[in-house]
């Protein structure tokens, strides 16, 4: 059985044959590639990844408390909606019980669930913009007097990020490599599934009455998914599903105008993609990926062959 893995790169690529010249070190101290080679530079794992998979500097326990949580997490957001489990209820919002594994989850995370930021002047003109618009949809809230429901809105939609966009993906993901297939593309599978998932639950099945409103959240999922492969940021989607949430309510209940809506929404996505969803470059060795502990290359292990046997290992 073979796992396709990535760990932290230990070793340069080898320098060509020739003559060796002087070398200068490039002023930012990282080491550059050498002349001539051929090698494309490793991808960057997003930092959440590394994590559950142990490829960074993270304590043993805390890294399987976290992968314990994954499936616990999963586990019980399939219970609640095979009615196993009763939900939450705040008002006429109903939350899963999932929410409680999943923020558990998060704290085992840490900081890795803010992701890698692309541009620092979108980045802080996003969350400057999500800030005024939950700013805004407290407001609204208050004038009608249902705090229970605000507080049910923003769990359910954190709750939904943390499940269907690091969760569910990284456990199909996980199963996905089992079979052998590249990791790259176990990511992706992972994200696509979940993003299904996602969008043919019930209560987003009640909101689909055309093929726009389809579309909609086909189109939310696609672009959540991208900015946690792109960033591995739960963060910036969890608030702006929350935004999201937030402002439709607020519509329906004619406190807010359908255009100001679209206006705030769209304006908030278009600055996550630019801040999150963007490919990211090293500005010293221009290649993709910031340095740093989560730069990483891809390895096999071959689960058959038992380290120290003297059998060469493949990889």
């Amino acid at each position: 059985m073979k796992l396709g893995l990535r760990r932290a790169r230990t070793d340069v690529a080898e320098a060509p044959t020739a003559s060796p010249g002087p070398t200068t070190a490039p002023a930012g101290g990282g080491t550059a590639a050498p002349a001539g080679s051929r090698r494309r530079p490793p991808a960057p794992l997003e930092p959440t990844w590394a994590v559950l998979f142990g490829l960074s500097h993270t304590p043993s326990w805390r890294r399987w408390g976290a992968v314990t949580l994954v499936f616990l997490t999963v586990l019980v957001e399939i219970s609640a909606f095979t009615e196993q489990l009763s939900f939450l209820r705040f008002g006429a919002i109903q939350s899963s019980l999932s929410i409680v594994p999943a923020l558990l989850l998060a704290v085992f995370l840490g900081r890795t669930i803010v992701g890698r930021q692309g541009s620092h002047d979108a980045v802080v003109t996003f969350w400057a913009c999500a800030v005024v618009i939950l700013s805004v949809a407290v407001i609204g809230f208050s004038r009608l007097d249902h705090p229970i429901e605000l507080a049910g809105l923003v769990l359910v939609s954190v709750d939904e990020e943390l499940v269907y966009r690091l969760a569910l993906p990284v456990l199909l993901a996980a199963a996905l490599v089992g079979f052998g297939l590249p990791r790259k593309w176990c990511r992706i599978l992972g994200y696509t599934i979940a993003g299904i998932a996602w969008v043919l639950l019930p209560g987003h099945r009640a909101q689909m009455h055309n093929p726009a409103e389809v579309f909609t959240f086909i189109e939310f999922a696609f672009l959540m998914a991208v900015i946690c492969l792109r960033s591995g940021s739960v963060l910036a989607t969890a608030t702006a599903h929350v935004c999201s949430n937030l402002l439709t309510v607020l519509v329906w209940r004619e406190v807010l105008p359908q255009s100001d809506r679209s206006l705030m929404f769209g304006g908030l996505l278009a600055l996550m993609l630019l801040a999150y969803g963007m490919r990211i470059r090293n500005p010293r060795t221009g290649i993709d990926g910031a340095d740093g502990p989560h730069d990483v290359e891809e390895i096999v292990i071959d689960l058959r062959v038992p380290p120290g046997d003297g059998r060469p290992r493949p990889g």
